[in-house]
């Protein structure tokens, strides 16, 4: 007979009250010899129970007095609340104030190389990208109205005067003012155009020119509309494993590549803070900083993760049998710490005990269910493979979760790992 499976035990920060929140789902019922306690530093939950001990490391130190409750005979299920020790800290600030994506310009230098993630390719070879830029927020444009108390005057000869026919301003001022805030900056049709030599980042793509980059190819020629740029793209291709690395922005006369395509070749020790940035940031937390910033943004706990071609439309015997990857979320918690004996996360004494993530709640839908969604989410536009991935770490997010946790009305709740340097 195969000895019993450890307990599971996952603990979560609550930094607003101040507690760790601990459930340990059990194999067996508790009987007389189960017992729990704390290490002596506060810092680790222990467990015995069916003749072994589990040890988990809390995300968070404990109030050394703090008397355990018994684990209740013949229960499976068993939780605490535990005082947090000492007052809040700058660090629990900052994890909830925090929204940095991995590789931000900042840290990137100018013997940065990139390789395809899957087949090891040059994509961006060491020393062709002199200077890296972080590009702003995606709707930084549409709000200078709002930002600015006082535009920067139209100088009289660039507008177009008024119509004396009918006594009223046409639409040709109206594009002259538009022309002219755009020339000057400030309107919300400016972009960025790629340069020679200088890499734009933002929170899931570096922007470049197609010079800069190699190792890619274009194999689909077709285009296809993207909600989220509203002009057709062209997807990009690695030439030695076909993988999807980004797509060509028109808009910007560059290319896009997606961060979670590419790897460092090397880790990189930043000079200033003394940090190693990551080879391979996981995909989850650069999408989990992407959706953090739209819900500062625009203040929605509901999106819709659908693939860049996909369009509401009604539903239909075609798009029935069609089997696309739309994701419905709902936030429930943008930044929380926590442990889990099932995790995998290493502690090292230079970052917070605990790994920093996302709850949410999510399900799958059909092409119908995501229409009906439209008014009432922001939309996120994603490859389909992204998105797949995306719901395999939701899946297998679930395994941490003691299993009464795992579901809530019909959603099912998981953890997407949020970024924090390490």
């Amino acid at each position: 007979m195969p000895p019993p499976s450890k307990p599971l035990i996952y603990a979560e920060l609550l930094a607003n009250i101040r507690q760790i929140s601990v459930i340990a789902a059990l194999e067996t019922p508790c009987d007389a010899a189960t017992k729990v306690e704390l290490s002596g530093n506060g810092q680790e939950f222990i467990m015995h129970h069916g003749g072994e001990s589990t040890i988990l490391t809390l995300p968070g130190r404990i109030v050394l007095t703090t008397q355990l409750q018994k684990p209740a005979l013949g229960r499976k299920e068993l939780s605490w609340r535990l005082p947090l020790d000492g007052p809040p800290t700058r660090p629990d600030a900052e994890d909830a104030q925090s929204n940095e994506a991995p590789w931000s310009a900042s840290k990137l230098r100018e013997d940065s190389e990139f390789l395809c993630r899957d087949c090891g390719a040059v994509v961006i070879g060491r020393g062709v990208i002199k200077t890296w830029k972080d590009l702003p927020s995606e709707n930084w444009a549409e709000m200078m109205d709002f930002w600015h108390c006082h535009k920067p005057d139209v100088p009289e000869h660039e507008r177009t005067h008024e119509h004396v026919s009918n006594g009223t301003h046409g639409s040709e001022q109206l594009d002259a003012e538009n022309s002219v805030a755009t020339t000057k900056g400030y309107g919300a049709n400016t972009k960025f155009a790629a340069n020679s030599g200088t890499a734009f980042v933002d929170m899931t793509t570096f922007l470049l020119t197609p010079s800069d980059c190699s190792s890619l190819e274009h194999l689909d020629n077709q285009t296809t509309p993207a909600l989220e740029q509203k002009v057709a793209v062209r997807p990009i291709h690695c030439k030695g494993c076909s993988s999807n690395m980004g797509y060509v922005d028109e808009q910007s006369d560059g290319v896009k590549i997606w961060k979670w395509s590419i790897k460092l070749s090397q880790a990189i020790l930043h000079q200033s803070s003394g940090l190693r940035l990551p080879q391979m940031p996981s995909i989850s937390s650069i999408i989990s900083t992407r959706i953090s910033s739209i819900l500062q943004a625009q203040c929605c706990s509901r999106l819709l993760l659908h693939p860049l071609e996909w369009q509401p439309s009604p539903a239909t015997s075609e798009t029935k049998e069609m089997s696309r990857p739309l994701l419905s979320l709902w936030i429930l918690t943008p930044t929380l710490r926590y442990s889990a004996t099932n995790s995998s996360a290493v502690y090292e004494l230079n970052i917070s005990p605990g790994k920093l993530a996302m709850k949410v709640f999510w399900k799958e839908v059909t092409d119908e269910e995501a229409a009906k969604l439209i008014d009432t989410v922001e939309e996120v536009p994603l490859p389909t493979n992204a998105i797949q991935q995306i719901s395999a770490c939701l899946h297998d997010s679930a395994l941490l979760l003691p299993p009464s946790t795992r579901k809530f009305q019909g959603w099912d709740v998981g953890l997407l790992e949020r970024w924090e340097e390490k």
